[in-house]
């Protein structure tokens, strides 16, 4: 990486953990935060008003960890802006509560952001695990769009200027989640909050793909940053497998939770000033992932003639995305097969995998 300054800024961090009804794995992430070699100068854990034993698990927590329990679900956005208002650190990390770090993650992140005071987003390299903390043979989009863009070797600024796209428009794949952190003088919390304010789909969006898109796009003379090692290991059980469903029912759910979130993202960077050429190009690129998930809606809802006509708009796009055979076969298997034998057949590796990973617990 090119170094704007060499100079250490002794920068502070804080660490939030969401949780919701992660019981089974929270004690876990929380001790591979209290395990690193860097200590957070903070830690918040932000309960979404879980209905398992999880308050009793951060009641040992309560003297050296802020906790902040919600009395009412607030939905997984709102749980994070709630950590966010209350830390106080220059640089923010984010934990989800079945996830964990490896044990220099701090370190590691915490210097990449001393060395650059315009980096305002780093994620890093990730691997997937089963309940025992083993890892899973998945390779993922992500891993595929960064060994991409890694593999061009042209330098950190234009390799920037590639996560910043991965971000902005949703391809391609830039891990946020359990992975991400932001410099938080490059997220202005009010404004973000005022514009979300009356967008009924922020109780069903996700954190960490509408922040992270928002200060792209309000910081875009800053750089986004990442580091080829793995230091979040991503725990894939059948709780949070929604890739990988069978049953349509719940995936039209997980689909409509993805879309909402699509919705939201749009909306805020509607909101933000930025050029018009680009805004257009963005929000034409969100106009097609929503009217994607609408297809598919429509598919795993059983209403095919519906599906079909949005299946021969939506084909030009297909091809351009590099998937016109897959969502032909889609198409054709649920019309010859049915949704769940369907959804079972296009992910029966991962559901395999995921399956026999919880049998071993």
């Amino acid at each position: 990486m090119n170094k704007l300054s060499s100079e250490k800024n002794n920068l502070t961090s804080s660490v939030i953990i969401l949780n919701y009804n992660n019981a089974s794995f929270l004690e876990e992430s929380i001790q591979s935060v209290l395990h690193q070699t860097e200590q957070a100068d903070e830690i918040i854990i932000c309960d979404d008003a879980s209905s398992d034993n999880s308050l009793l698990i951060l009641e040992k927590y309560q003297e050296n960890i802020k906790v902040l329990k919600s009395n009412d679900n607030k939905g997984p956005l709102h749980n994070c802006l709630s950590g966010i208002r209350e830390s106080n650190s220059d640089i923010l990390f984010f934990l989800d509560s079945d996830d964990k770090w490896g044990n220099k993650k701090i370190e590691i992140i915490k210097t990449i952001f001393e060395e650059n005071d315009k980096i305002s987003i780093c994620s890093h390299r990730h691997k997937h695990i089963n309940g025992e903390g083993n890892p899973l043979p998945i390779y993922d989009e992500t891993h595929k769009n960064m060994d991409r863009i890694k593999a061009k070797n042209y330098g950190f600024y234009n390799e920037s200027s590639d996560y910043k796209k991965s971000i902005l428009f949703r391809k391609g794949g830039y891990w946020l989640g359990s992975a991400y952190s932001f410099r938080r003088k490059y997220f202005n919390l009010e404004e973000f909050e005022k514009i979300i304010r009356d967008c009924p789909s922020s109780r069903n969006a996700y954190g960490d793909l509408t922040i992270a898109p928002y200060i792209v796009a309000k910081n875009p003379k800053c750089y986004v940053a990442y580091k080829d090692t793995t230091l979040f290991y991503y725990r894939r059980h059948l709780n949070n497998a929604t890739p990988s469903l069978a049953d349509a029912r719940q995936k039209v759910s997980s689909i409509k939770r993805i879309s909402q979130t699509n919705v939201l993202t749009a909306h805020i960077l509607n909101s933000i000033s930025m050029q018009a050429s680009a805004k257009k190009d963005i929000l034409s690129r969100y106009e097609l992932l929503m009217r994607e998930y609408e297809y598919l809606i429509d598919i795993y809802s059983n209403r095919k003639l519906s599906a079909l006509i949005k299946f021969i708009s939506l084909f030009p796009f297909f091809i351009i995305e590099g998937k016109s055979l897959k969502e032909s076969l889609r198409l054709l298997s649920i019309i010859l097969l049915g949704r769940n034998k369907s959804l079972y057949l296009l992910h029966r590796r991962h559901l395999k995998i995921i399956k026999n990973s919880q049998l071993e617990r």
